[in-house]
């Protein structure tokens, strides 16, 4: 919005000088918030300049954008005195009556613009983050523009416009005058656009800027979204561009040509464009105060701001290839910042091209708060990645993060070239656009070059669809990212990606992007981050949708490799690898039956899996996997042909022994420590010591009358069970893994319970978990009650048996019943017998306990000598193990259950070590899940 006012007739040429002795600013304040705004105005001729070409006048106007809605009061400081304008003090001077004091209010609704015009956007602003952001809809903001011509300005429509070449001014010009042959009088008019401007679009004086305003629609059309411009030439390179009525006058504006260059600016804006302002250039950033922040440079900085700085997204540029001493940089910058009302971005564009110079320019304004970001100057195309991730990380370290873009790329002598040249650029591409956005980079310029003087160069180009390839190359980039990327969240990738020159872009755990000029694939680190991604690829060369390549998956964390690209493999191509949610993300628990899934259901790699199992099938006897489970949080991903087949389990049924006395050391009836011949009386002579607790870690020293029923060279299993013998040991002494011992255990749990033990556990475990068992061998009776034998018989086929598994997987716990108590889970699986014991010396020697078994099951703890018992497995697995290579085995750390049964011998190399070896191959195939 403008608010004019009446104030001191005067003119461009008058004194008292109306830039230098008037100043004009009003204080805005929203009612509802009491949000204040001071906001500078200045003297705008007759108020119609730009039509009039009026040198005088006494209208005097501001330009502010509210940025929320309701009711703002407003109310005018307006002063007079030598150089107000440029004082410190905003009461400097005296107030000019009847201007000063004035005060007024408006009501400002939501906006009704729509795109592609910012107004409908808010403003963009620098929020502290690597990209700059609409105030309005909170969008992120990517840029894609041009940088040629930067004498954009220097066009013959604007009122006193002209190049100057003369020689006679002070400083004198670092260069020599620039011929420029393709222009007439050295000024741009833009006629191949002509036909672009449309009816309703601006113009001036009966039809002028036609060129100018339909070359901005040509680019809006384009996808281009940024114009970079300088405001003032003088001694430079163009020579045609200045603010002021004259080059070598600094104090006195031009208020036609200025009100003129409002029209295209406010036409940018309705057509989507981020204006680029670029206040000098290196032959002329000394010409105001020397290069200081003086009167001249106050007054500069104040006129541009006042007219200009109400636009929505603007960057302020402190100079191309500038060379001001640090110093004069940032005192520049912090006037700005104060005078601007708006966050809007300021940056500076390096010295040269050489790495020192982007150092040298860059580093010393590192944590500097008014500053916000770059304008890299590179000449070599390879290079601009390596640059922009340095400042992104950089700053981001030192607290201030920058807005870090690459605005003038490929070198003076050519830069972009035209598409006729260079049709694909692919240099261009790859590096400037696709580089700078995947390094960190808020987006690129394309800058045309001069020193080849085509007319297609920087500083004579009136054509801008010479290029058009290239903008078509950077709206497909920006039309990926803002579609595809939550860019804005992501972190550059360096360490992470295997391989040089690749860039990406990382959200840890959510979605990385990788960026291969070259083609190929990659691997790259996904870190700590569990689960399961998809691999597509998109196209940067032609666009369109993603597509899969050669591997459509992978799983964290860890290293990982992207496979290769759908075709043109040698091309640069985008991996995007996004992470799929779970489909098992919380522990399940069959009821009828198993829920079954795929091993990628539950982060388990397939073809990992089966190289596990084909381990056991070659490493196990004639029953291989046939009767093998295996379940992760509650789904079944393998099940073999058999796996509904009971089979006895033998010494696996010690585990559901011990569970029983879980069960009934809960209910009361004992405890760990109980003396078993309280309970059965034919212990009492010889056995009067032993507990509960030895019986179920093998630490008894039980032993019976006769040798082995099988007619073997054992003095285990003998035919009499419960007729006792002399003791192996005194009780906790030693370790004898002894089945006798165990079918006494069993006899004496019988009592305790006073029931049938399969009927126990049917009711109490099976039950309630979804099976019953209706076959476990007996060993005698008591009375009419069987007695079960508690180390073998009980049969069992697979996928029950992993319901048991999964149960103790639980911590006892079946849904939301607890079925064992979760203590005693605890307690059993974990190691019960001491490595400060021995084992005994008996036929059944090499079955070594010490530190590896529980109550009843084997665990995975370390032997006497520092061995872990499994050390390629997770340190939490327990199993319960029989004859035949019988096993139930839990892995805590994988939420996996796995039953491995059969009826076909050991395997030659043991349980442990067999299954260390399964487990190591399988281990490389689980990935971990999300939280449960």
């Amino acid at each position: 919005m403008a608010l004019t006012f009446d104030g001191p007739e005067t003119s461009e040429t008058a004194q008292p000088n109306p830039f230098r002795d008037y100043r004009l600013d009003v204080t805005f304040v929203h009612a509802a918030t009491g949000e204040a705004r001071r906001v500078a105005g200045f003297y705008a001729a007759d108020g119609r300049a730009g039509e009039t070409s009026a040198t005088g006048g006494n209208k005097w106007r501001v330009y502010f954008a509210p940025n929320r809605p309701g009711e703002w009061r407003w109310s005018v400081s307006f002063r007079t005195g030598t150089d107000v304008t440029v004082a410190d003090d905003e009461n400097a001077g005296r107030p000019w009556q009847p201007l000063h004091g004035q005060a007024g209010r408006f009501s400002v609704s939501a906006t009704d613009k729509k795109a592609p015009d910012l107004r409908g956007r808010g403003a963009l602003e620098y929020v502290g983050k690597r990209y700059l952001r609409f105030a309005g809809d909170s969008t992120w903001f990517l840029k894609s523009g041009v940088g040629s011509p930067e004498t954009l300005l220097g066009y013959a429509d604007f009122d006193g416009t002209f190049r100057d070449v003369s020689t006679d001014h002070r400083p004198p010009a670092p260069n020599g005058i620039i011929a420029l042959p393709a222009l007439k009088d050295g000024l741009m008019r833009y006629e191949p656009h002509v036909p672009d401007w449309r009816p309703g679009d601006p113009a001036w004086q009966n039809g002028k800027g036609k060129g100018l305003i339909g070359g901005i629609n040509y680019l809006a059309d384009q996808g281009i979204n940024a114009m970079y411009f300088l405001t003032m030439n003088v001694n430079g390179d163009g020579r045609n561009v200045w603010p002021w009525t004259e080059p070598w006058t600094r104090d006195r504006f031009d208020c036609s040509r200025l009100d003129q260059w409002e029209v295209v600016f406010g036409h940018m804006t309705r057509r989507g464009m981020m204006l680029h302002i670029v206040l000098q250039e290196t032959e002329n950033d000394h010409l105001l105060d020397r290069g200081s922040l003086g009167p001249e440079r106050k007054l500069y900085l104040r006129e541009l701001v006042a007219r200009f700085a109400h636009h929505p997204a603007i960057t302020w540029n402190f100079g191309e290839e500038n060379v001001q001493p640090v110093q004069h940089q940032k005192e520049s910058m912090a006037w700005l910042r104060r005078l601007n009302p708006y966050r809007q971005n300021i940056v500076i564009h390096n010295d040269h091209w050489h790495a020192k110079n982007l150092r040298e320019t860059f580093e010393p304004l590192l944590g500097f708060e008014p500053f916000t970001g770059t304008a890299i100057q590179d000449f070599f195309w390879n290079d601009v990645p390596t640059h922009v991730r340095h400042f992104v990380r950089a700053s981001e370290q030192s607290g201030h993060p920058w807005v870090v873009s690459a605005d003038e790329l490929g070198g003076a002598n050519f830069g972009t070239l035209p598409d006729a040249d260079d049709p694909e650029h692919n240099d261009p591409r790859r590096f400037g656009l696709w580089g700078t956005l995947m390094a960190g980079g808020a987006g690129a310029e394309w800058y045309f070059g001069w020193q080849n003087n085509s007319p297609n160069s920087d500083l004579s180009s009136q054509n801008w669809r010479t290029r058009e390839a290239m903008y078509r190359q950077g709206r497909i980039a920006l039309d990926f990212f803002q579609k595809q990327l939550p860019f804005y969240r992501m972190q550059p990738m360096a360490e992470e990606i295997v391989g040089q020159g690749i860039y990406g872009l990382a959200a840890p755990d959510e979605v990385y992007a990788l960026y291969l000029p070259n083609g190929g694939g990659t691997r790259f680190d996904l870190g700590d981050n569990p689960g399961r991604y998809e691999i597509n690829w998109f196209n940067p060369r032609t666009g369109g949708d993603l597509r899969p390549g050669t591997i459509r998956q992978v799983r964290g964390p860890g290293l990982t490799w992207t496979g290769w690209p759908p075709s043109e493999t040698s091309k640069d191509w985008v991996a995007v690898v996004r992470k799929l949610p779970e489909t098992v993300t919380a522990m399940a628990f069959p009821t009828a039956q198993w829920r079954e899934g795929t091993p990628d259901d539950v982060g388990v790699d397939p073809v990992g899996m089966q190289h596990a199992l084909n381990y056991w099938r070659m490493h196990t006897g004639v029953d291989g996997v046939e009767h093998v489970v295996i379940v992760r949080r509650g789904v079944v991903i393998y099940k073999g042909a058999k796996a509904e087949k009971p089979v006895d389990v033998r010494s696996a049924t010690k585990s559901v022994t011990s569970t029983l006395l879980g069960l009934l050391i809960a209910n009361g009836k004992v405890a760990l420590d109980t003396k078993a011949a309280g309970i059965e009386p034919v212990l009492q002579e010889k056995y009067p010591h032993v507990t509960l607790r030895d019986f179920t870690t093998m630490t008894s020293g039980y032993s019976a009358q006769g040798k082995s029923r099988w007619n073997e060279p054992s003095e285990d299993w003998s035919p009499n069970p419960y007729l006792p013998d002399e003791p192996l040991f005194a009780p906790g002494s030693q370790y004898a893994y002894w089945d006798e011992a165990q079918m006494m255990f069993g006899r004496v749990l019988t009592r305790v319970a006073g029931r049938d033990l399969l009927d126990l556990a049917n009711k109490r475990i099976f039950a309630p978990i979804g099976f019953t068992v209706t076959k476990w061998g007996t060993e005698g009776q008591l009375g009419t009650t069987p007695i079960r034998n508690g180390c073998t018989g009980f049969t069992i086929n697979a996928l029950d048996f992993a319901r048991f598994g999964h149960l103790f997987l639980n911590q006892g716990r079946w849904g939301n019943q607890q079925v064992v108590p979760a203590d005693w889970v605890r307690m059993a699986t974990r190691p019960q017998v001491p490595t400060t014991i021995r084992v005994a010396d008996t036929d059944r020697r090499g079955a070594d306990g010490l530190g590896v078994y529980g109550f009843n099951w084997w665990v995975n703890g370390v032997h006497k000598d520092g061995r872990r018992s499994m050390p390629d497995a997770p340190a939490g697995t327990y199993f319960a193990a029989g004859l035949n290579h019988n096993l139930c085995i839990v892995i805590p750390e994988w939420d996996m259950v796995i039953v491995r049964l059969g009826n076909d011998g050991n395997p030659p190399g043991g349980h442990a070590q067999t299954l260390n070896n399964f487990l190591r191959r399988l281990s490389m195939a689980v990935h971990p899940l999300a939280e449960k």
